[in-house]
C-alpha cells in the first residue's frame, strides 16, 4: 500500500507539474498523453489500495497476480507515455519509440482486471 501511496503522490506532482509547466510549451496532442499517463497511475493507484483492502479483509481471496499486474502495468505504462510526452519538449526523438512500450503495460492492467474478476466470479463475491 505504500508504494501506491507513493504512486499517487507521483501521479498528483507529475499531473501538476505538467499542467502548470508543460502546457505553455508542450503541444496539446502531447499535453493529452501526459495527462492520460497521469490518469491511469491515480486510478490504479487507489484501486491497487482497494483491492489490497478487500484482500487483507479475508472476504475474498483475491488472486496476488492480478494486484501484482495491475500495479506493474500501470507504472510500465504511465511512465512510458510520460517519456512519450516529453520527447517533444526535451528534443530527444528516441523518448517517443516508448510509445511501443506502453501496450505491454496497458496488457498487464487488463490481465491484472481479468485476474480480479475472475477471482470474484470464482468466490461468487457480490
Amino acid at each position: 500500500m505504500a508504494w501506491c501511496a507513493v504512486m499517487a503522490g507521483a501521479s498528483v506532482v507529475l499531473g501538476a507539474f505538467g499542467a502548470h509547466m508543460l502546457s505553455g510549451i508542450m503541444s496539446p496532442q502531447k499535453m493529452d498523453v501526459y495527462n492520460k499517463a497521469s490518469y491511469y497511475l491515480m486510478t490504479h493507484s487507489i484501486a491497487v489500495i482497494l483491492l489490497l483492502q478487500v484482500k487483507n479483509t479475508g472476504f475474498s481471496r483475491i488472486y496476488a497476480w492480478g494486484i501484482y499486474a495491475l500495479f506493474s502495468g500501470a507504472i510500465v505504462f504511465s511512465i512510458s507515455l510520460y517519456l512519450v510526452a516529453f520527447s517533444e519538449v526535451s528534443g530527444i526523438s528516441a523518448l517517443r519509440f516508448f510509445g511501443a512500450v506502453a501496450p505491454i503495460g496497458g496488457t498487464l492492467m487488463i490481465a491484472g482486471w481479468g485476474l480480479c474478476a475472475l477471482t470474484f466470479f470464482k468466490n461468487k463475491t457480490i
